[in-house]
């Protein structure tokens, strides 16, 4: 009804909806629709013990060392703000990429497989150089005097 009379008093931007209206109009619609009653907040981990706790593993150097490596190797949704500050993640979307690990693993030797094709257009460049256009480098030479 408030959206209504909004809209019928056509007199410049002083009879737009103001955002106090337009939250509790939102609030209106969820209400009916059932939106807000499905959603839970979500729960945010801002420390390594919470992080490690979590993942059921022991809060020590190690363990630490070994989840930041595994974030940073493989794409985890854990954020690092800056040096001395505490790492922050998504408690769902942790453990939804920690189980999610053993996946990418097996993908892991595959893409040894794709690299081959990929370089095997060559051709020569200069006196002993060899060009690889699809990675734009070239093929390192061994030195002369190394012995096989």
């Amino acid at each position: 009804m408030e959206l209504q009379q909004c809209m019928t008093d056509v007199g410049g931007l002083a009879n737009l909806p103001s955002p106090a209206m337009l939250g509790r109009l939102d609030a209106r619609i969820r209400d009916l629709s059932g939106e807000a009653a499905d959603q839970a907040p979500a729960e945010y981990l801002t420390n390594w013990r919470a992080i490690l706790v979590a993942l059921e593993r022991k809060n020590n150097a190690v363990n630490r060392e070994q989840v930041r490596h595994l974030n940073d190797t493989y794409g985890g949704p854990i954020l690092f703000p800056g040096q001395g500050a505490q790492p922050k993640v998504n408690k769902a979307k942790l453990i939804e990429w920690w189980n999610g690990l053993e996946a990418q693993w097996a993908v892991g030797p595959n893409k040894a497989r794709d690299v081959k094709p990929s370089t095997a257009s060559r051709h020569n460049y200069g006196r002993a150089g060899v060009a690889i256009p699809e990675i734009s480098g070239g093929e390192k030479q061994r030195r002369k005097d190394r012995k096989p």
